[in-house]
This record gives structure tokens, sequence and C-alpha cells, in this order.
């Protein structure tokens, strides 16, 4: 299961190093009152971003009520793995997710009230650096902003100490959409939620990917 990176639920991965750095989906379920008349909030709740599409719907079964209609949006996300799992980033509400972030650190000083961790680097995209040092780099308040994100709820880290975890990749292609949403809808209580498939037009991957080729 994924969850918000914290020494205190990830011990091992924060106190790992980088293996390898990809790209892949994520799975970010939202809810809204009415399939036509829904006023959607983006907002990330525990569970809300899930590995697959699968797990994103079974989160939607646990949650939905009467009334409720679901959207589940396919994520980019940067993985940096290791030994003891892998670390998640990504971005909501936004059209291209982690566009003004920079590999390259663009200060040496950090902003008051921060201070450096043991072994800090200047660009955390190789393998051994640590993922701690790399989650960090993503704090709002970082130095590796181009345009710093909003405070909360807007740059999602991530972390699961599950090695063997399966993520879907991105597939680039002039046939097909790189991502996808799917919309529920509801033939009773007595039955589990139908899912409708259609292109994902408002989240642009080449950020992303472009970073996980850095």
């Amino acid at each position: 299961m994924l969850s918000e990176l914290h020494i205190k639920s990830h011990p091992k991965l924060c106190n790992s190093s980088v293996t390898s750095i990809g790209c892949c989906k994520l799975f970010f379920l939202v809810a809204g009152r009415n399939a036509w008349h829904s006023t959607w909030i983006n907002r990330y709740t525990p569970g809300s971003l899930q590995a697959s599409f699968l797990g994103a719907a079974a989160t939607a079964e646990k949650r939905r009520v009467q009334g409720t209609t679901f959207v589940i949006k396919e994520l980019p996300a940067l993985k940096f793995s290791s030994n003891s799992g892998h670390l998640l980033v990504t971005e909501i509400n936004c059209r291209q997710p982690l566009k003004h972030y920079s590999p390259d650190a663009l200060s040496n000083e950090l902003k008051q009230g921060l201070e450096f961790i043991d072994g800090h680097q200047d660009n955390y995209f190789s393998v051994g650096s640590p993922i701690m040092g790399a989650a960090l780099s993503f704090r709002p308040d970082s130095r590796f902003w181009r345009i710093s994100p909003p405070l909360r709820n807007r740059v999602l880290v991530l972390g699961t100490e599950n090695k063997e975890q399966d993520f879907e990749q991105i597939h680039l292609s002039n046939a097909l959409p790189a991502l996808w949403r799917w919309l529920s809808s509801s033939s009773g209580s007595a039955y589990k939620l139908d899912w409708s498939q259609i292109p994902e037009t408002t989240v642009d991957p080449l950020s992303v990917i472009s970073l996980s080729r850095t």
C-alpha cells in the first residue's frame, strides 16, 4: 500500500539509497456527489492514490454512499527504487506535474529555519543517492523549485516498503493516449460500480518522463 513517506512508517526505505530511477502511473481516486452536477475537488486523502486501477476501484467500493460518483485519474509519477522499496512523487491539480522542479539545486543556501541533512547533495538523480534526500528535495520550500508549489496538497511524496510492488509504465504513442481516466456509474447498491474509460486530456506526463531520463 502507498502512503505518505515518513521515517516512522518507512524506516528502511528512508535509510536506503537509490538503485534506479524511472517513471510510472499512479491511480488517483476523486469523489463527487452527482455525475452531472458535481463539484470535483481533487484532494489527497490516505488511500486515494493507488498503484493500480483495481486498487483504486476497490477503494471506491469502500467509500461509496448513495449519490456518490467517482473518477479515477491516471497520474504520472517519478519512481526512485531502492533495496528497501520505492519512493513515488507526483503532483495534483496542475496540467504538467513537476514542471517547475529542477533536478539540480538552484541555490547553495536553504530557506530560513531549514537545515541540510547529512550527506546532502545538489542533485539526487543518481544511483547511490539517499532516498531521504531525494524525498526532501520535493518539499515545496526546497531549493530545487523554479516556482514553489503550494505548501499543502499539491506535491505528493509517497512510499512503500514492498519491493515487489508492480507499477504500470507510461507509454507514449501516436495511436493511444498516454493516460486514461475512468468514470463510475451505479446499477444499484447490490452491484459493484461500473466504469467507463476515456482519454485523460487534463494531465501531461512529459515533465515527469523528462526528469526520469535525467
